[in-house]
């Protein structure tokens, strides 16, 4: 029985040699020719994977706060979270994570990705949730893409915390990409974007939201008027990245 093991891990091996000697590869973010391995970046990109210091963000909206204070724009637009956090900034290697998993057909980079979120979810002190809650797709962009990344990415972290993962709401509407809106346009999307389903209860439990990118806020806030309808007791939101809009 060892002999056929290590037969079939032998010529497992010699498969993958043979499939990065024919397709070497290349780091996500700059394509520099990597080694036979599981890894994803360079030396060089992985160093440049700085998690995001939540003592000097702004403690609602994650975005640059050097006393860890509610910023002006969180004062004037609220998300209704007790808190919302990201891992990385939208910029270099992270940001060519999210898009090669998002848009490239890479859906196992979310393997290594909710291991960022855990590392993350450890320095907030934020209670253990009873469920994650990943942010619904309409059913057109998962038939258009085949999978869900805010899921992926909340059944990785699910594994880590031991934590429930359930899916109340439905998208009704927004297949359109709001990449192009600016900040005003994104806050100005229209109520209703989710609805809740039957048979889910959320009263009383510690919610925890997950997203892959946090830039305005807008579709947290929809989740959370939603999800405030079912009176949970506490709700947190936790995206991959954050980025900024004028």
């Amino acid at each position: 029985m060892r002999v056929k093991e290590r037969c079939r891990e032998y010529l497992k091996q010699l498969k993958e040699s043979f499939f990065h000697f024919v397709f070497p590869s290349r780091c996500l973010h700059c394509e520099f020719p990597l080694a036979a391995s599981s890894a994803v970046f360079c030396e060089n990109c992985a160093s440049l994977l700085t998690v995001i210091d939540p003592r000097e963000r702004c403690e609602y909206c994650f975005e640059e706060s050097p006393t860890n204070t509610i910023c002006r724009r969180c004062l004037e637009f609220p998300l209704f979270y007790s808190a919302v956090a990201s891992v990385f900034d939208y910029e270099g290697p992270p940001a060519s994570l999210i898009k090669k998993m998002k848009y490239e057909d890479q859906p196992y980079l979310a393997r290594g990705a909710g291991s960022f979120l855990f590392t993350q979810w450890l320095s907030l002190n934020w209670p253990l949730p009873d469920m994650i809650i990943p942010v619904p797709q309409t059913l057109v962009r998962w038939f258009e893409r085949g999978y869900n990344q805010s899921e992926l990415l909340a059944e990785e972290l699910g594994k880590l915390l031991g934590a429930k993962i359930c899916q109340p709401m439905r998208r009704l509407h927004g297949d359109f990409s709001q990449a192009n809106l600016n900040l005003g346009q994104r806050q100005q999307l229209r109520d209703g974007c989710f609805v809740m389903k039957k048979g889910f209860c959320v009263k009383d439990k510690v919610i925890l939201v997950v997203d892959d990118v946090l830039t305005s806020g807008a579709t947290l806030r929809q989740c959370a008027l939603t999800l405030a309808r079912g009176y949970p007791a506490r709700m947190y939101a936790l995206t991959l990245c954050r980025t900024s809009i004028g």
